[in-house]
């Protein structure tokens, strides 16, 4: 996936005995690929939760949303125009953004 992803390829599943267990298993593997990605990529922008609807998550088989790391190179001022070339999965849908005025301590 790692691989794919730098060179700007299309991937597919990982095979099943690769694929996470559990959510624990799952964000570890997200940090790893973070890791890898990290050489030469832009800085991690923010931070934003997925899968918030229950119809997503019937969709994908979860229970609850999901946290994922926005890296900087993704973020584009408005308004942008972008080709589809560029992507593997085309799809819309609506993301609110917003910025802190102060860094939230964990």
């Amino acid at each position: 996936f790692h691989t794919a992803h730098r060179d700007g390829k299309r991937y597919e599943g990982a095979p099943v005995e690769y694929r996470p267990k559990n959510l624990e298993e799952a964000y570890a593997a997200q940090d790893r690929f973070l890791e890898l990605s990290s050489t030469g990529s832009p800085s991690v922008a923010g931070y934003k939760i997925a899968v918030t609807s229950q119809v997503i998550q019937q969709l994908v088989g979860l229970a609850h949303p999901c946290l994922g790391t926005i890296r900087g190179g993704s973020v584009h001022a408005s308004p942008a125009r972008l080709a589809e070339s560029g992507f593997h999965h085309v799809a819309v849908e609506c993301e609110i953004a917003f910025t802190l005025k102060n860094h939230l301590v964990p």
